[in-house]
């Protein structure tokens, strides 16, 4: 059975609206809303990604009072964090989201869940090359889930060249340009 480990990526320093993941809704930050949402999906852990920036001390705090394991690093290169989760828990896939989309849930991240599970029960080799698999449904980039193979990740670290640092922000956008990539509906 694939390792799935599931990661929130926070940072205080959005450039569009600094503090946006502990900013207020119906009382409660964006952060503790979505971890709340997405904590009974079948992953085998919740882990929140974020800066070794100081502005980061309190995301820490909150993530450790939502009761998920911390990884802090990189400000930007946001794909070493993922892989620095990878590498600690010995994850076969990771679940992406953003600590800013505070109506994702668990079922959400259960169909990619079982999306997987349908293609590496194929008998086709084709299906069981796939990397990252994905909502599909008219959603901004970044707002969804994603689920990606953490080999697929250190593949794509190896291969971004140093002129796309973009990349290593956006986490897969690599792998969705270069690699297997499958898309499913969400209810």
């Amino acid at each position: 059975m694939a390792k799935t480990v599931g990661i929130i990526q926070a940072r205080m320093g959005s450039e569009r609206l600094p503090g946006k993941i502990l900013a207020p809704l119906g009382g409660r930050p964006l952060l503790a809303i979505l971890a709340t949402r997405v904590a009974r999906a079948r992953v085998d852990e919740w882990w929140l990604a974020t800066s070794s920036d100081p502005a980061d001390d309190v995301t820490e705090a909150w993530g450790f009072e939502l009761g998920l394991r911390v990884y802090r690093g990189h400000a930007t290169d946001v794909l070493s964090r993922f892989l620095a989760v990878a590498d600690e828990t010995g994850a076969d896939w990771l679940v992406r989201v953003t600590a800013d989309n505070p109506f994702l849930d668990a079922p959400a991240v259960d169909v990619l869940v079982a999306a997987r599970d349908e293609l590496e029960a194929s008998k086709e080799e084709d299906a069981k090359s796939i990397e990252l698999i994905r909502a599909r449904g008219g959603r901004p980039v970044g707002y969804g889930v994603e689920l990606v193979r953490a080999d697929a990740l250190r593949r794509a670290s190896a291969a971004i060249p140093a002129n796309q640092f973009h990349h290593r922000v956006h986490v897969t956008s690599w792998i969705s340009a270069n690699g297997r990539c499958e898309s499913v509906a969400l209810p």
